[in-house]
C-alpha cells in the first residue's frame, strides 16, 4: 500500500482518511514497511474490532462494571444480529466485534 494515501498519526498509528461509504476513518497500526508491503485491498475491509467499555465518572474514565458490560454486550448482540454482527467477551473484559 503507498503510505501516501495515509495520514500519519504516530509512528506506528496511520489514518485512513474517510472516503465513500465509510462513517468515519480507519486506524491501521503498523509501521511503514509493513504498510508499504500491504495490498491494496487491505483498507477496503475492515478485519475485526475490539473495544473496551469504559465510563465516565466524576471526570474520570472508569472501566465498565461488570453489570453495565453485560448490559452492553446485550444491547449490543440485540442490535446486531440485523447486521449479522456479534459480540464476545473476552475474560481482560474487551469486547470483539465480529461478523459474517
Amino acid at each position: 500500500m503507498d503510505p501516501s494515501r495515509l495520514i500519519r498519526r504516530a509512528e506506528c498509528e496511520w489514518e485512513l482518511p474517510q472516503t465513500g461509504a465509510m462513517r468515519v476513518p480507519g486506524v491501521i497500526y503498523a509501521d511503514e514497511p509493513l504498510i508499504r508491503a500491504m495490498d491494496e485491498k487491505v483498507s477496503e475491509r475492515l478485519q475485526r474490532l475490539a473495544m473496551t467499555p469504559t465510563r465516565m465518572r466524576r471526570l474520570r474514565v472508569n472501566l465498565a462494571s461488570d453489570l453495565e458490560m453485560r448490559w452492553l454486550l446485550e444491547a449490543l448482540n440485540r442490535e446486531g444480529r440485523k447486521l449479522g454482527t456479534q459480540v464476545e467477551r473476552r475474560a481482560d473484559g474487551v469486547m470483539l466485534l465480529r461478523w459474517s
